[in-house]
């Protein structure tokens, strides 16, 4: 939850919160000056946190699925994953895509590098135009039993065009193929 339009999470100033009461809270909040970074508001504040002229910037979930077999997927696409001599473009995107959600961060080719290097760590793409527009960086681990998507960041041009479901509905049946 922020105050403004744009958040610029280095020149925000993050508040630690806790509170019986939320009008309160967000009263006392409505005092203080600039952009505000507050984590994990429970989605019954959220109207509370509107009608004070507050909105959502971005949203964190964790998703389990418990059975990826019976998902009906749309997309009927190869699956591709990334080459090493592709990870400048990766590191790119993660740049555009910096401040747009909660706690996604910079990554550089090295980084990217050493994900891949992990056993079962993998990173998957889609392209527009032989160009990569979206990554999703995933591992299978618990001896094989789960599946891991740890980073998802589509350019920001591209994003709203199915892209990043494509992404997803790949990873997960990247789980399936890889058991």
């Amino acid at each position: 939850m922020i105050s403004g339009k744009y958040i610029d999470y280095i020149d925000a100033k993050q508040i630690y919160w806790a509170s019986n009461c939320i009008n309160e809270m967000v009263n006392k909040l409505n005092e203080l000056k600039g952009n505000l970074y507050l984590e994990f508001i429970p989605k019954e504040f959220v109207s509370i946190f509107e009608k004070y002229g507050h909105h959502i910037h971005s949203e964190w979930m964790d998703y389990f699925n418990y059975d990826i077999e019976k998902i009906d997927f749309k997309y009927d696409d190869k699956i591709l994953c990334v080459s090493k001599n592709e990870l400048p473009q990766l590191s790119k995107i993660s740049k555009e895509c910096q401040k747009q959600s909660r706690g996604f961060p910079v990554e550089t080719i090295e980084w990217f590098a050493d994900w891949l290097s992990g056993k079962r760590s993998n990173i998957i793409i889609v392209k527009e135009n032989q160009s990569i527009v979206g990554y999703c960086c995933i591992s299978i681990y618990a001896k094989g039993t789960s599946l891991w998507i740890r980073w998802i960041a589509v350019k920001p041009s591209y994003q709203g065009k199915g892209y990043g479901k494509r992404l997803i509905e790949n990873a997960l049946k990247y789980g399936i193929i890889n058991g």
